[in-house]
């Protein structure tokens, strides 16, 4: 079973349900659920990532986060670091990515005036 890609050796079974009663005969790391022939019912599956993934392993996943594994997920981006970056704007960080620009507008009856133009065709 392998239900999203993923690198096979990370996704895992973490628990199984026959017929709402909880399963112990699975492989978690196979992904393997021996169930004979003649067997019904219902089945949940539940995975999940291996818990020995650790911070440094390249893969930014579960409760990893900039602050606390930035080897993983990446630096984090704040505003007053003075890079304007990620979702950064003059808006939302001035500090950074300066203020916002007004327009200079400069054309007759102000920026919001339609201007009408006809050109020839032959």
């Amino acid at each position: 079973m392998t239900p999203v890609a993923i690198e096979d050796d990370r996704l895992k079974i973490l628990s199984v349900e026959a017929n709402g009663t909880p399963g112990t005969t699975f492989n978690a790391d196979t992904r393997e659920l021996p169930s004979p022939a003649a067997a019904s019912g219902v089945y949940k599956v539940t995975f999940g990532f291996d818990a020995q993934i650790t911070c440094g392993d390249g893969v930014c996943i579960e409760d990893e986060k900039c602050d606390s594994c930035s080897q993983d997920c990446g630096e984090c981006i704040t505003c007053g670091d003075s890079v304007c970056n990620g979702y950064e704007t003059c808006d939302s960080c001035s500090m950074d990515c300066g203020e916002c620009q007004t327009n200079n507008c400069t054309c007759p009856g102000g920026c919001d005036a339609i201007v009408a133009a006809s050109y020839p065709f032959p």
